[in-house]
């Protein structure tokens, strides 16, 4: 997500927060599964429509991507590590279906996804609590940054 709309639209959150003098939240580390010496199948939410950590929420079906070439899984979005096989709108969130076939990947309880944002607006700007960038439009990155396992 480092197209110059996305710089920009990270530049005005970061505006936003020195105005309301809002810290940013701590990350939390995700614990790790068992080794497994098998390929393991992952179900989850890759795309939510709540406001993330950044103070970033996607509208529901915001996110596109091409259902017949869906994007490479990747391990920490540089190492492949297996195949999406399935990718679905439930509501406003994005449901993924996959094989994990990395190592490490394996253990991971957790994914990330990497869009190109066309299109977004700040919703609540006036609001220390809920100020935030609604994307309204995006491309799931099928290149260097798809969906990656965290």
């Amino acid at each position: 997500m480092t197209s110059g709309l996305a710089m920009k639209m990270k530049l005005e959150l970061s505006s936003l927060a020195r105005r309301h003098r809002v810290e940013p939240k701590l990350s939390i580390a995700l614990l790790l599964h068992p080794p497994s010496p098998r390929s393991v199948l992952i179900t989850g939410v890759a795309c939510a429509d709540s406001i993330d950590q950044e103070r970033m929420r996607f509208a529901p079906r915001s996110l596109t991507f091409l259902p017949w070439k869906l994007p490479p899984l990747l391990y920490r979005h540089r190492d492949l590590a297996g195949e999406i096989e399935r990718l679905v709108w439930d509501g406003g969130r994005l449901l993924l279906e996959g094989r994990v076939d990395h190592v490490e990947g394996r253990r991971c309880n957790g994914l990330s996804i990497a869009a190109t944002i066309q299109r977004y607006e700040l919703r609540d700007q006036d609001d220390p609590q809920h100020f935030h960038a609604l994307i309204l439009r995006a491309d799931l990155d099928g290149g260097q940054h798809p969906a990656s396992l965290s």
